[in-house]
């Protein structure tokens, strides 16, 4: 009976060890309606800083320029404030490493999930696929070759695609203006 009892016990500590692991990185976001959700955290019109903090976390490398950003290494996210405000005009989640870097950009990649309605966004996802995927997203012009952006219920999306399509560099999240 001895031996079934110390079975137990070590069954359960190892199960519960596992509430313990700490912090993987992994978020998992949604956007819909309108909404963008980060874990519970839901964000519609004006999306404040430091709630955007409290969803993603702490460990991010703070710099200044024309915004201030919060780079989050680790999980592969950017946020970008405008100076003289508490608010977050763009997020953007890098999914595979651009041919060229920056000091703003994360050294990590986003690990976690990502959906925009049905689209299950990852970095392997295609152009042909997002655009057949959001049709109902209305379509504007974009800055660059391989970009698309989309825009529905006030938030927009940029789309970075690789120069053949067929990789996802980055997805960029922000309020749309009001026209």
């Amino acid at each position: 009976m001895k031996v079934i009892g110390k079975l137990v016990f070590l069954i359960c500590l190892f199960a519960a060890s596992f509430g313990f692991v700490g912090d993987s990185g992994a978020i998992k976001g949604k956007i819909k309606s309108g909404v963008l959700q980060l874990g519970k955290a839901q964000f519609k019109g004006e999306w404040q800083l430091d709630e955007l903090i409290n969803a993603i976390g702490t460990d991010y490398r703070k710099r200044d320029g024309y915004n201030t950003t919060y780079t989050y290494d680790e999980k592969g996210i950017v946020l970008f404030n405008p100076k003289d405000t508490k608010i977050v005009s763009e997020v953007q989640f890098y999914f595979t490493k651009p041919a060229e870097t920056n000091n703003v950009m994360s050294t990590g990649l986003f690990t976690g999930e990502m959906k925009v309605d049905k689209l299950k966004v990852r970095a392997d996802l295609t152009s042909a696929e997002m655009k057949k995927k959001l049709k109902k997203w209305a379509d504007s012009d974009s800055y660059m070759e391989h970009n698309y952006r989309k825009e529905l219920n006030g938030v927009y999306i940029y789309f970075l695609f690789n120069d053949a399509e067929t990789t996802l560099i980055k997805m960029s999240v922000g309020v749309a203006k009001k026209k």
